[in-house]
């Protein structure tokens, strides 16, 4: 099996692990986590990653996909449509209506919406451009995560 990839994106704290408590595994925020133990703000950052590392393959599974953007005028709205995701574990497919992030290096004076899972491998992804962009020649690449 395949490692996952690595994601070098900061942690804030909303990542979610596992919690052993009465013998049952439970989800919490690591923000809560760390509150009950109190661990200093400082030391956040450091337990963030290792949390990462702790979580399971099969509660989340990690996609990639590229497409162009479209040309658009200041204040347009636009849904691009991501198909032919690429699993980071063979064999991997998204499930409509899974709850997926969606993280790409956008251009300036475009803001990213809520991401759908509308049918099985496709993401629609909600965009708002707030300055009048011009289509690339060059697609964009999106890492896509599913939050199982």
């Amino acid at each position: 099996m395949a490692a996952p990839p690595i994601y070098r994106q900061p942690l804030d704290g909303t990542e979610m692990i596992r919690v052993l408590k009465d013998g049952r595994f439970y989800m919490a925020p690591l923000s809560a986590v760390l509150d009950l133990l109190g661990v200093p703000a400082a030391l956040a950052p450091i337990l963030a990653r290792l949390a990462a590392l702790e979580g399971r393959p099969e509660e989340v599974a990690h996609f990639t996909a590229s497409a162009k953007l479209l040309t658009a005028a200041a204040l347009a709205t636009f849904t691009l449509t991501l198909t032919g995701l690429v699993p980071a574990r063979a064999g991997d497919v998204l499930k409509a209506g899974e709850q997926v992030e969606v993280r790409a290096k956008l251009p300036a004076g475009l803001e990213m919406g809520l991401p759908l899972v509308t049918a099985d491998g496709t993401v629609a992804v909600p965009f708002k451009a707030t300055l009048a962009l011009s289509a690339s020649s060059a697609p964009v690449a999106f890492d896509i995560t599913a939050l199982r």
